[in-house]
C-alpha cells in the first residue's frame, strides 16, 4: 500500500477563498446560541459547534481542546437574523466563545460535520465533491466517518473504479478496493487503461497489483470456457443440490475475505 504521508496531499480543496471580508453564518443546524466553539473556514463562514461531539469523533479535536486556552485567543460574537425557508425567523449568537480557523472551505466543512451531527443526512453526490470531505475525515483522525465514508466510497466503483481503487488505497479501505477491483473487471482494455489522476497518489506496485489481479481473473474465465464439463455437471444435479452448493460455497467465500479483506480471490485462488 502507498505511503498514508500522500493521503495529506490527495483529494484536497483548491477552492480559491478570500482571506477577509464580512463574517456569514452558517446554516441550521450550524447556528445553535449554545455553543461553545466556532469552527471558521477560510470563505469566512462560522460554524457554531459544540466541543463535545467534536471530541466524540476526532482525536485531533479532543487533544486540540484540552490544550490550555491562549492569551490572544479570537473570540466574539457571532449572529445575524434571517428567515429560513418554510420556516420562522431565528436570531442565533456564540457570545464569547473560542473560534478555530480551520483550513477547509464551508463546501468540505459543511458536509464533513453533516455526516455525524446528529441527525446525520451527508450523502455525496459525486466522487469530485467527495474526495476532500474524505481527507478531511482522515486529517481530523475521524475513524468512524471514515467507515461510514468508505461503505459511501465503494458505491462509485462501478462508476469509476480506477478512480475508487486509487483512492481506497490512499486511506486505507480495504472492503472499497473490494469493490473496484471487482468493478474494474468489467472494464473493456481501453477503458482499463485510462490513466486517471488518483493515480499519481498510490505506487506502481499498488496500481500493477490491480491489473495483476484482472489478468488472473481473464485466465481463469478462459480456463473455464476451454472446458465446460462444470457446465454439463450443473445441468445434472437437480435445483435443491445447486442450492445446497450455492449454499456451502458462499460459507466458504465470506470467512476468506474476512481473513484478507483487502481484495476478493480470482477463481483460480490467487488474490489481487
Amino acid at each position: 500500500m502507498s505511503d498514508t504521508g500522500s493521503a495529506d496531499k490527495c483529494c484536497t480543496d483548491t477552492t480559491p477563498t478570500p482571506s477577509s471580508g464580512p463574517l456569514h453564518e452558517a446554516p441550521l443546524p450550524f447556528n445553535k446560541a449554545n455553543a461553545d466553539v466556532i469552527l471558521r473556514t477560510p470563505d469566512r463562514i462560522d460554524f457554531c459547534v459544540f466541543k463535545c461531539i467534536l471530541e466524540e469523533v476526532s482525536p485531533v479535536f479532543c487533544d486540540m481542546f484540552k490544550l490550555p486556552p491562549s492569551p490572544d485567543l479570537d473570540s466574539g460574537v457571532v449572529g445575524t437574523q434571517g428567515t429560513l425557508e418554510g420556516g420562522p425567523s431565528t436570531t442565533t449568537s456564540c457570545v464569547h466563545v473560542p473560534i478555530v480557523d480551520v483550513s477547509e472551505h464551508s463546501t468540505v466543512l459543511e458536509p464533513l460535520l453533516r455526516s455525524f451531527w446528529p441527525p446525520a443526512n451527508y450523502v455525496p453526490s459525486s466522487l469530485d465533491t467527495f474526495k476532500p470531505v474524505i481527507a478531511a475525515a482522515h486529517k481530523y483522525q475521524m475513524h468512524s466517518v471514515l467507515a461510514i465514508f468508505e461503505e459511501r466510497l465503494g458505491a462509485f466503483a462501478t462508476r469509476a473504479p480506477i478512480r475508487v481503487y486509487a483512492i481506497a488505497v490512499v486511506y486505507g479501505m480495504p472492503d472499497a478496493m473490494y469493490h473496484a477491483a471487482l468493478a474494474f473487471l468489467a472494464l473493456s482494455p481501453a477503458h482499463a487503461n485510462e490513466c486517471v489522476d488518483e493515480l499519481q497518489n498510490i505506487t506502481g506496485k499498488d496500481y500493477h497489483r490491480m491489473l495483476a489481479y484482472r489478468r488472473r481473473c481473464v485466465a481463469a474465465l478462459r480456463e473455464m470456457l476451454d472446458d465446460l464439463t462444470w457446465l454439463r455437471e450443473r445441468r445434472r444435479l437437480g435445483l435443491s443440490q445447486l442450492q445446497n452448493l450455492q449454499e456451502a460455497g458462499r460459507a466458504v467465500i465470506q470467512p476468506a475475505r474476512l481473513r484478507n479483506p483487502v481484495l476478493p480471490h480470482c477463481v483460480d485462488g490467487g488474490a489481487l
